[in-house]
């Protein structure tokens, strides 16, 4: 009797070692797949989406972000300018045509980086407060949004985005005031002199027209 017990209490804790260990890797599985599903999917994002916009390259002048580093580029760089779009559309080809046009970015002064908006547009619309349906320029400095322009699907961009593009970092700076012109000090004397003149010689003509040369006559 106490064999046939031994034998049932060995059995159930060589079950219960072996649920253990079932249950154990089952956890570390799981644990596995939520550290690198996300890594392996942002990853698969970020090929498509270079294969996607890549496939002509741009002027020097114009880069695409890579999503899993975009948000940190924008925020440590001093100064950069981007455009958040959705890689396809009239304005944005247009936009991407002038990218890639060497003549035409001659007249840009400065670099524009392009954030395709792909993956995870909610979160990029809230981050940068842009809107999937428009194309929007944002120049950055430190992380912080100092400017930014929308092109309109009425925008005549082959007339316009060289020329806003250029404006984006000056339209940061304060423009000057004109103060208002006031009368100088040296112009008031001149008039007030020149009153003074005026009356002393009306009071000389009077003084030279005596009624003793009328009676003279």
């Amino acid at each position: 009797m106490n064999e046939n017990l031994t034998n049932i209490i060995n059995f159930l804790n060589k079950r219960r070692k072996l649920a253990t260990i079932l249950i154990g890797g089952i956890i570390l599985l799981f644990i596995g797949f939520v550290l690198i599903i996300p890594k392996v999917q942002a990853t698969i994002r970020s090929s498509e989406i270079q294969s996607l916009v890549q496939s002509e390259k741009l002027n020097k002048k114009a880069n695409y972000l890579d999503p899993r580093t975009a948000d940190e580029l924008i925020r440590t760089k001093p100064a950069m300018t981007v455009l958040f779009s959705v890689p396809h559309g009239k304005t944005y080809d247009e936009i991407h045509a002038i990218l890639k046009d060497d003549t035409k970015m001659k007249e840009f002064t400065h670099s524009i980086y392009l954030y395709p908006m792909v993956y995870n547009v909610d979160e990029i619309e809230k981050k940068y407060n842009v809107k999937e349906n428009e194309v929007t320029v944002i120049f950055f400095e430190n992380g912080k949004e100092k400017n930014k322009y929308q092109l309109k699907t009425d925008t005549d961009v082959k007339a316009s985005l060289i020329s806003t593009l250029n404006q984006m970092p000056m339209s940061t700076m304060i423009e000057p005031t004109v103060p208002q012109v006031k009368p100088s000090t040296a112009t008031a004397t001149i008039t007030e002199s020149s009153n003074q003149e005026n009356s002393s010689s009306s009071q000389s003509s009077v003084e030279q027209t005596n009624p003793a040369d009328y009676s003279a006559e």
